[in-house]
């Protein structure tokens, strides 16, 4: 009996209690939720598998496993050769067994032959697995798998649900081991899906050219291969010579004078230029200057222009501008002199790109952060279009509740074994609402009711352009589709009044109260936040505090929706203000139309505008050269209009500047030919 207690010490016990705990874990999430969340963690006794290489498996003597990626529970289930002593079985049976990976990894990513894309860049093949319960995944190339996020070497977006295999390059390292993990995109947020065997970063030897290639603008004269336009080319030193358009950024073609003819052409603003919030195009004005000239020309090719059509002139005079409104393209222009009897080549030539502009929506600043079980609560939420165009369109907002916690904590893999916290993780998305379109740097709010059924601590969030969390890129197309979801914002809960409330009062907030509480409105139970503090208090709704100061001296009310304030005295108890929040129709608020916005060249349209409210003045401009003061007026006429026109009007107010803007666009014109 003695040798029975010896054979099961304490330790071994603790063992195989471990043992049975994971594996009952396992059982658990694979049971009740498909999750695969979490890395292997390599064995580290004497019989642990320590191969990084493909699945070879071979093995003759000893009891080393040497599946793939050094982990002996080897996902692909590919064994080595049966030897003497030996496990080849393929499922990493070779050594005491490493801590398994939680989940279903088969369904997850395969690692394909590292080959070299160019020198310092490695090149490996992906494949990710369909799952029909995920929106979509990505995949990051790691070297840490105890700190994977900090070691990120690429990662490889938009793969969608359906999987596939693709491509991805990255900056390497010969002999330094990497990883693929996978995330999935479930529930609006990312979680750890699957890690990839081992791939080890290889070698990939420079190029070798005895004469490196070099590009150059093509602006000497002699042979044209290019149809009569060779200022817009560039050539290589290479043997054959080759020729491809100049790139913007790449240069400018300034060749030496002409019959000693010279000259300049530049651009403004310099590019490439970004189109405005609400416009279609980019206005720029293109400059020129001949010396020693008798007549200069411009020229250009893009969007607008055939190659090397005139934009202005033969010209009689040495220099010129011209003001143009370009749409999004690459450009080129030129200038040419003349001398008296021919036309030179062209003396400068330059390159101009536009780029649309884009909208980028995110989301802050939810309130309130704290609600009552039972009672239906208004949220908000503050949309912001922080790109450099509108939207152009209205979109999609919802808002997601939160009932556990966020994703897998952080630490060693097996830290996060044992956190297991996703899967007791419970998101509902609410219905979606509708917002209007927001232009470049608005804001709007984004509103939901809900109600929390049990106290406790839970967390809210809203996603933008989103209708629900299936939704990957909603309507609008942003300069960037990873920032829509805000951060998630934590919500206590507190339980309804106990005992039930009477003597003519309410439960509110957990108390027994006959009227809101400052900073709401309404008739208790039903408090709804109010817009503005009240008079003697200062501070955000709900959060009014009230003003204390010295007795009889000068004090400001609250703020109304638009920042004023009025200024009163401290009553003699220095406990409150006199002065009253303003009326919110003193507001300033500006409106400006034009009737019609599409008018034939050099016609005129009807302006009509207004600025009521607390405004110091107001200035109304034309780009065509319309201009006006009044703060009122209707139907004036805004004067010959000869190109694509913004009119602005511009305020002061007692709470800053004001603007708002029109354009009036061209009635399209055809010549019969």
């Amino acid at each position: 009996m003695q040798k029975i207690k010896n054979k099961y010490s304490l330790s071994s016990l603790v063992v195989l209690a471990l043992g049975i705990f994971i594996v009952g874990l396992g059982m658990f999430l694979q049971s009740s939720v498909t999750i695969p969340v979490v890395f292997a963690q390599e064995d580290s006794s004497s019989n642990a598998d320590s191969d990084t290489g493909a699945d070879t498996g071979s093995s003759s003597t000893g009891s080393t496993d040497t599946d793939a990626a050094g982990c002996d529970n080897d996902v692909d289930g590919f064994g080595g050769s049966s030897g003497t002593g030996s496990q080849s079985s393929g499922d990493g049976s070779g050594g005491t067994p490493d801590i398994p990976v939680i989940g279903t990894p088969k369904i997850g990513i395969t690692i394909g032959a590292v080959t070299c894309d160019s020198p310092g860049v490695n090149r490996v093949s992906v494949t990710v697995s369909p799952y029909h319960t995920v929106t979509a995944f990505r995949v990051d190339v790691v070297t840490d798998l105890n700190n994977p996020e900090g070691s990120v070497v690429v990662t490889k977006r938009d793969i969608p649900a359906g999987g596939g295999t693709y491509s991805v390059s990255f900056s390497a390292s010969s002999g330094v081991n990497y990883y693929a993990v996978e995330y999935a995109y479930r529930d609006g947020v990312w979680v750890y899906w699957d890690v990839s065997n081992v791939f080890v970063g290889i070698s990939c030897a420079p190029e070798i050219s005895e004469t490196p290639v070099t590009w150059t603008p093509y602006c000497t004269g002699g042979s044209d291969p290019h149809d009569n336009n060779w200022q817009w080319w560039e050539k290589s030193n290479a043997n054959p010579i080759e020729y491809r358009f100049l790139r913007t950024g790449d240069g400018t073609c300034q060749p030496p004078a002409v019959n000693g003819i010279t000259g300049t052409i530049s651009i403004s603003p310099p590019g490439p230029c970004v189109v405005a919030p609400n416009a279609t195009t980019c206005r720029a004005t293109i400059s020129w200057s001949t010396q020693n000239a008798q007549q200069s020309v411009a020229q250009g090719v893009g969007p607008l222009w055939p190659a090397g059509a005139n934009i202005d002139g033969p010209t009689t005079n040495s220099s010129g501008s011209v003001v143009k409104d370009l749409p999004v393209g690459d450009y080129g222009f030129s200038v040419s002199g003349y001398d008296g009897s021919s036309w030179g080549t062209p003396l400068h030539s330059i390159t101009y790109k536009v780029v649309a502009g884009k909208p980028d929506l995110t989301v802050s600043g939810i309130t309130p952060t704290s609600a009552v079980a039972g009672v239906a609560t208004t949220y908000s939420a503050t949309v912001t279009n922080t790109g450099n165009a509108s939207t152009g369109i209205g979109f999609k907002n919802f808002y997601q509740i939160k009932t556990g916690t966020v994703g897998v904590g952080s630490g060693n893999i097996f830290t996060k074994i044992i956190n297991v916290a996703h899967a007791a993780e419970v998101i509902d998305d609410l219905p979606y609402t509708n917002m209007n379109a927001l232009a470049a740097g608005a804001s709007d709010q984004a509103r939901q009711t809900y109600t929390f059924p049990d106290a406790g601590v839970y967390a809210i969030r809203v996603c933008a352009d989103k209708a629900n969390r299936n939704d990957a890129t909603g309507v609008i197309p942003e300069s960037n589709e990873d920032n829509n979801c805000g951060g998630w914002t934590q919500v206590n809960v507190t339980g309804q009044c106990n005992p039930v409330c009477g003597g003519g009062t309410s439960c509110f907030n957990g108390s027994c109260v006959s009227s809101c509480p400052v900073g709401y409105t309404g008739t208790p139970p039903s408090c709804n936040v109010s817009t503005s503090c009240p008079s003697g208090y200062s501070g955000t709704p709900p959060a009014c505090v009230i003003q204390v100061c010295t007795p009889n001296t000068g004090c400001v009310s609250g703020t109304n929706s638009c920042g004023m304030q009025n200024t009163g005295m401290c009553n003699t108890s220095g406990s409150a203000c006199s002065a009253s929040t303003p009326s919110e129709s003193l507001c300033p608020v500006l409106s400006l139309s034009a009737d019609p916005t599409r008018v034939r060249r050099n016609t005129e349209t009807k302006l009509t505008w207004s600025a009521t409210g607390s405004i110091l003045g107001c200035s109304l401009t034309g780009q065509n050269g319309f201009s006006s003061t009044a703060l009122i007026g209707t139907n004036v006429q805004s004067g010959a209009i000869d190109a694509q026109t913004t009119f602005t009007l511009n305020c002061q107010t007692v709470v800053g500047p004001r603007s708002q803007s029109v354009i009036v666009n061209l009635v399209p014109s055809y010549i019969e030919q």
